[in-house]
């Protein structure tokens, strides 16, 4: 089983978000699995077009609740088991430039940020591959934490907010996503 982390900034610009949601419907045609966190922007974007081939990381219960689910498999703080959750705490230790200087709310956001690159599972397991968005490709904010931490397992990441103009067609996203998880053009 395929499976993406679909990840990236709030603001991302609707030109991308539309791309985004492109990419997720694209993935849940092939039977690939994208990761989300459910946050306004990237994340949304991801899930309004992966539907229900798309696994929701919350950060805690209640987030961005207002917001339409387009997935009914949600993963809240509490389905994770108590492994998996201290696995998670100690790669934002591990990862995090400032760890120690995080909010306990950042925190769980960065915590959120493993679950979608590495899952929850007894044995953890990378995604196959990360597309994202941060501002000029700069890897930075809670989605550089999902960065990192792809870097460190050598998965692959597409950031579409580095000036990479033939990435902002949904051919091209195909094209590099078959190449990486090994589908077959």
């Amino acid at each position: 089983m395929n499976c993406i982390a679909g990840v990236g900034a709030r603001k991302t610009p609707n030109n991308i978000l539309t791309l985004m949601t492109a990419i997720g419907a694209w993935c849940r045609s092939m039977g690939i699995w994208v990761r989300s966190g459910h946050a306004d922007g990237a994340d949304l974007a991801f899930e309004k077009g992966a539907e229900d081939f798309t696994i929701v990381y919350m950060p805690w219960a209640g987030f961005n609740w207002n917001k339409k689910f387009h997935s009914p498999n949600v993963i809240m703080p509490s389905d994770v088991s108590a492994e998996a959750a201290t696995r998670a705490q100690q790669s934002v230790r591990d990862y995090h430039p400032n760890a120690s200087r995080l909010s306990s709310v950042a925190f769980g956001f960065m915590v959120r940020n493993y679950y979608q690159i590495m899952g929850t599972k007894p044995e953890p397991k990378p995604v196959d591959a990360v597309v994202c968005w941060t501002p000029k490709g700069s890897g930075s904010g809670g989605t550089g934490q999902a960065i990192r931490l792809a870097n460190a397992h050598n998965t692959p990441v597409l950031d579409l907010g580095k000036p990479m103009p033939q990435f902002h067609d949904i051919e091209n996203v195909q094209s590099w996503l078959k190449w990486k998880l090994g589908l077959s053009a």
